[in-house]
């Protein structure tokens, strides 16, 4: 069993809600980051110890990892809905219990887009700064369609961020299934073989 169970995913989400920093992973100085080792180290025991799925400290992150973004897509989708309905009632699904435990153990502003700086209002100038400014026109429309481009290839980048994550959720999902049927299969083949040893030695006694 690949997939961990309902109760070592609610059991994870206990634990991270009281270790908030190992959760949101700041603890980076040499101290935090053995202090993150051991708490890590910890909840694997007790998760593989609950019956469930059994999974090695780093794949417990990766559970967490995943669980992250899935809540924050879930989130984004939610925003988008309520946007483009003007204020009125979302059409996305609401949020699931674990998502919404997610977004509140990462805190306020865990998936919301980020915002850029606001423009001053405008100020009085005197006849040499109007004169320089409008020397200065076209350079500045040089540097702000740069920087139109560079947000542009940001926001590319994040898309094809985003769908190689969803790409590679669906594939470790489809490794997970194939790993079932294997142990399956290889069930079914011990049973065979200790059918045909029984066979095998009633013919021998007879």
């Amino acid at each position: 069993m690949s997939t961990p169970t309902a109760a070592q995913i609610e059991t994870l989400l206990n634990f991270l809600e009281e270790h908030r920093d190992l959760a949101r992973g700041i603890l980076r100085s040499v101290e935090g980051r053995a202090n993150s080792h051991r708490l890590w180290e910890s909840i694997c025991n007790t998760l593989n110890a609950m019956g469930g799925c059994i999974k090695t400290t780093k794949q417990w992150q990766k559970v967490w990892t995943d669980k992250k973004y899935l809540a924050k897509k879930a989130a984004a989708a939610a925003r988008r809905s309520a946007s483009a309905t003007g204020g009125g009632p979302s059409t996305a699904p609401q949020l699931s219990h674990w998502e919404s435990r997610v977004i509140s153990i990462m805190g306020d502003g865990f998936g919301e887009p980020q915002t850029t700086a606001r423009v001053p209002a405008f100020v009085e100038v005197s006849s040499t700064q109007e004169t320089n400014t409008i020397s200065s026109q076209p350079q500045r429309r040089r540097h702000q369609s740069a920087i139109s481009e560079d947000r542009s290839v940001r926001e590319r980048l994040y898309q094809i961020e985003e769908g190689r994550k969803e790409r590679e959720l669906v594939r470790n999902e489809k490794l997970g299934e194939i790993v079932i049927v294997m142990r399956d299969v290889t069930d079914e083949l011990r049973l065979m073989r200790q059918a045909l040893e029984v066979i095998s030695r009633s013919h021998q006694n007879n």
